[in-house]
């Protein structure tokens, strides 16, 4: 189950390097649209600008050529900005996807990382139990429950500020009015705050465990 959860992260973890690479290319693509789009209502204005500079000098001709040009970059305008909204409306559908493919890997991280942590402290426990564990090597089981309970302190940390991060992330979305974005944002909270019950949980565990061996230990070292 383990080996199946650890290869699935690894899977995913490709598909998101690959499908970043596609959102980049679509914001570039995006962006050169814009900046031709740009282009193109500067064009119409300039050559509109000459229309009027032509028609104040009574050049009929040179007003035709004039407004033959300007009505070509604003029909050149006006197909821009109809392929510049369809582009916008995929790259925002493509940063939400992103969004709930990256939550979708943190978590399964997450998952893992707790796992881990919960099979060292059983380690740990049952090791602690062994009447055959010398002093040395009850030493390192302390050592590696300290270690283990920083860790765990660590990502408990984390995924309180990630907890919070999303949360104004949530409440700026739904101030510009992006409302789909901003459940994004709440459902990434909410996987945060599971986390955090989860990694607390752990974290009571881990430091009971290690303050009962340190005061083992300490028993241990005064009978000698």
């Amino acid at each position: 189950m383990l080996y199946e959860k650890e290869q699935l992260l690894l899977d995913k973890q490709k598909e998101l390097i690959e499908f970043r690479q596609l959102v980049a290319q679509t914001i570039a693509s995006q962006k050169r649209i814009e900046k031709q789009y740009h282009e193109a209502q500067k064009e119409v204005k300039e050559w509109q600008d000459d229309v009027d500079k032509a028609q104040q000098e009574g050049d009929i001709m040179l007003v035709s050529q004039a407004l033959n040009r300007q009505e070509y970059y604003a029909k050149a305008a006006l197909d821009l900005k109809a392929y510049l909204d369809e582009q916008t409306v995929q790259v925002e559908t493509q940063k939400r996807q992103l969004i709930k493919f990256e939550s979708e890997i943190i978590k399964l991280e997450i998952e893992l990382e707790i796992e881990e942590e919960i099979r060292t402290i059983q380690k740990l426990r049952k090791k602690s139990k062994s009447s055959q564990v010398g002093k040395e090597e009850f030493r390192q089981i302390v050592a590696e429950a300290i270690a283990s309970q920083k860790r765990i302190e660590e990502k408990y940390n984390e995924a309180q500020e990630d907890a919070k991060k999303w949360q104004r992330n949530a409440q700026l979305s739904f101030q510009k009015g992006d409302e789909a974005l901003a459940c994004q944002a709440l459902h990434r909270k909410k996987f945060y705050d599971e986390s955090v019950i989860k990694l607390k949980s752990n974290l009571d565990e881990i430091t009971s465990l290690a303050e009962l061996l340190k005061q083992v230990l300490m028993e241990r070292e005064s009978n000698l």
